[in-house]
């Protein structure tokens, strides 16, 4: 199992018991979706996984969040709040949406909202 599986597969195992609902985004949803259509291109390389959180109050987010951490071990990168790291292999980095909209933090280029 590559390191972006595994993250994803605990990323997946967390969120079953938990509210909200989490879908894969970015060059790797990219790179999925071309391998599952079978439509041939060149795909650049993406060192982290990108997942969006449909969640419906700060509770919730703050609820993932506690159980990737805890349970599933992975570490919260000291600089982004919302990247945790399987190991120093590979980060998985997390956005919020739904009606939460309470500026928390801002990244290069987009403000994250609660």
């Amino acid at each position: 199992m590559t390191p972006a599986e595994e993250i994803l597969a605990i990323v997946a195992d967390a969120v079953k018991s938990l509210p909200g609902h989490v879908m894969l985004v970015g060059a790797y949803a990219r790179d999925y979706w071309m391998q599952a259509m079978q439509v041939y291109g060149a795909a650049r390389m993406t060192f982290d996984v990108d997942l969006a959180c449909r969640v419906s109050t700060w509770a919730e987010f703050q609820g993932i969040m506690e159980t990737l951490k805890t349970v599933h071990r992975l570490r919260q990168d000291a600089r982004f709040k919302h990247r945790l790291w399987l190991r120093n292999d590979i980060y998985v980095d997390r956005f919020h949406s739904g009606e939460l909209r309470t500026p928390v933090a801002t990244m290069p280029g987009r403000p994250i909202l609660t």
